[in-house]
């Protein structure tokens, strides 16, 4: 259910996650957000990362 929730909007998510719950925000770049985007926006992706 949460890849459902999340689907389509991974840049969204991810980027907030980051920068709001992350110890320290500003040690994930944007360059860094973009990798895990990519990664986590391929099929199946995010099922590991919920």
């Amino acid at each position: 259910m949460p890849e459902a929730l999340v689907e389509g909007k991974e840049r969204l998510y991810l980027t907030w996650f980051y920068r709001n719950l992350a110890y320290n925000p500003s040690a994930i770049t944007q360059v860094d957000i973009n990798e895990y985007v990519s990664h986590y926006s391929a099929p199946g992706g995010m099922r590991a990362g919920v």
